[in-house]
Parts: structure tokens; C-alpha cells; sequence
């Protein structure tokens, strides 16, 4: 993310020599899951650990005002900070009853991707980058995805033409439903293209050849 690098640059790097670092390629984050539709559930899958950075508290009172019919809150706080983790359990089962499903441990990788399936709809209220690795599985995954318009992953997403919701503006009781297939289709090509196993071995050999020169 370009912009958001700037942000903490403390030593001016002329651009022919800043290069994009890719850890994980889409191809390895989406190993075990099923590649070969959209077929999506229609739970609700909010935020990535039990940390105060999620900001569920805030996602959870304004889910409170829509209607949800049956659809369950999926919230992951398998690892952060144990109190925290304490306080969104008591507030989302007061909150949503039945319909809160904590993920409290680690689970295979067969059962977490199920539960992924069965969402269609992914909420991270950060208000800095963070989550990446879930942020993309979703949108390469079809999922609708929505991001608070000051996190800088946002507006990088926005960039690339990918389709991606704002908390502010998007989260509504009319847009919680299943992204447009076309977009999904159109989201796993530009994910694919950016985050493939290919593109990352292209950008480490021009790391490599700048070094050289």
C-alpha cells in the first residue's frame, strides 16, 4: 500500500527503489478451500481477533438495528487479550442470543472453512491496516466486505477496482445481501492477479536484479 507507507517514511526512497512485499500468495492462503463456485451462506463474520482494535462493540450496536432475521453473528477471538475476549462474549450473547457464535479456539482448517462458507457478509472495523490476510480471502472468496473509510486497506482496495463496502456509508439493512456475481467474479480476478504465487516471484526477482545493478 503505497500511500499508507508514506505515512511512516522516515527516509525518503526514491520510488524506482521501493518494491511491493508479499508474504503469502493467494494460492497458499486459499489452499484448502473449495475454488470452484460462490456458494455462500448468509451469516455474518465480524472482525479477526479478540483485540480492542476490532472495535466489535461498535459493529455489534449497529447490527443490533437490523434486521438479521436467523442469520448468526460469527465472531473470531481464538487468540489476543483474554479480558477483552471476555467482554465481546458477554456483550454479543446479550446482544444477539443464540444467533452469536464465538470462535473461542483454533479450529481445522476443514471446519473453519465451512464456517467461512456459510458467511456471506465480513466486517473489520479497524481503523488502521490490519487483517490483511482476511481481507483478501474474503474478497478473493466472494464475500461482501466492508471496511471503515479511514483504514488505509480501504482505500488501497479502492484503487485497485476492487469491490469493497464502507462501514459509514454501506452498512445497511439493504445491502447485507450477497455480492453481485459479476463483482465476485471480478474481485477473485484482480486478487488473482495482484497476490498470485506468480506475481510475488516476479517482484522478488526485480528486487533482486535492482540489487545487482
Amino acid at each position: 500500500m503505497p500511500d499508507f507507507s508514506e505515512l511512516f517514511r522516515v527516509v525518503d526512497i526514491p520510488r524506482k527503489n521501493r518494491f511491493n512485499g508479499i508474504y503469502y500468495s493467494i494460492e497458499f492462503i486459499t489452499e484448502k478451500f473449495n475454488k470452484t463456485n460462490f456458494n455462500l451462506g448468509s451469516n455474518i463474520y465480524v472482525g479477526n481477533s479478540a483485540s480492542n482494535s476490532s472495535n466489535h462493540f461498535d459493529i455489534f450496536l449497529q447490527l443490533k438495528k437490523l434486521n438479521l432475521d436467523n442469520r448468526k453473528v460469527v465472531v473470531p477471538l481464538s487468540y489476543g487479550c483474554s479480558r477483552y475476549r471476555f467482554l465481546v462474549n458477554l456483550l454479543g450473547k446479550q446482544i444477539f442470543d443464540d444467533k452469536f457464535k464465538p470462535l473461542l479456539e483454533f479450529l481445522p482448517i476443514s471446519d473453519y472453512n465451512q464456517i467461512l462458507s456459510d458467511c456471506n457478509i465480513m466486517i473489520f472495523n479497524h481503523k488502521r491496516s490490519q487483517a490483511i490476510g482476511n481481507i483478501l480471502f474474503g474478497i478473493w472468496a466472494g464475500h461482501k466486505v466492508f471496511l471503515r473509510k479511514c483504514n488505509p486497506v480501504y482505500h488501497y482496495l479502492k484503487s485497485l477496482n476492487i469491490e469493497v463496502c464502507s462501514i459509514e456509508e454501506d452498512l445497511l439493512v439493504d445491502n447485507m445481501n450477497t455480492l453481485e456475481y459479476k463483482k465476485q467474479i471480478n474481485n477473485r480476478k484482480i486478487i488473482t492477479e495482484y497476490y498470485s504465487e506468480k506475481q510475488i516471484v516476479k517482484n522478488y526477482y526485480e528486487i533482486i536484479e535492482t540489487l545487482e545493478n
